[in-house]
C-alpha cells in the first residue's frame, strides 16, 4: 500500500499526472507516431508546467507529424479530460489544459 502510494507521488513530482497520460494516449490512437525501420516514435512529454490557470504540457513530436495533424486531437483531448484544451507550437508542442 505505501509503494503505490510512493509511485503516485514520484509520477506527480516528474509531472506524468493522469492528464499527461491521457494526452500521450489519445495522440498515439490519432496515429501520431512514425515507424522507421524497427524503431516506433511517438510523442513524448519533456515538461509540465504547473499555473494557476490550469497546467501547461510540453512535448516533443517526432519529425513527420505535422503541427495541423496535433490539433485535430485538440477536440478529442477536451472531450476526455473535460477541461478547456489549447494547443501552440514552439521548439516544442505545448498543450495548455485549463482548470
Amino acid at each position: 500500500m505505501m509503494l503505490a502510494f510512493l509511485h503516485k507521488v514520484i509520477d506527480f513530482l516528474l509531472g506524468r499526472t493522469k492528464d499527461s497520460k491521457d494526452i500521450v494516449t489519445i495522440f498515439d490512437e490519432h496515429g501520431l507516431s512514425v515507424v522507421s525501420g524497427k524503431n516506433t516514435y511517438s510523442v513524448q512529454l519533456r515538461k509540465t508546467v504547473r499555473h494557476s490557470w490550469g497546467t501547461e504540457y510540453a512535448f516533443n513530436v517526432p519529425l513527420g507529424i505535422t503541427f495541423n495533424k496535433c490539433k485535430e486531437c485538440t477536440g478529442a483531448i477536451a472531450d476526455i479530460l473535460q477541461k478547456k484544451v489549447t494547443m501552440t507550437s514552439f521548439s516544442l508542442l505545448h498543450v495548455n489544459v485549463y482548470e
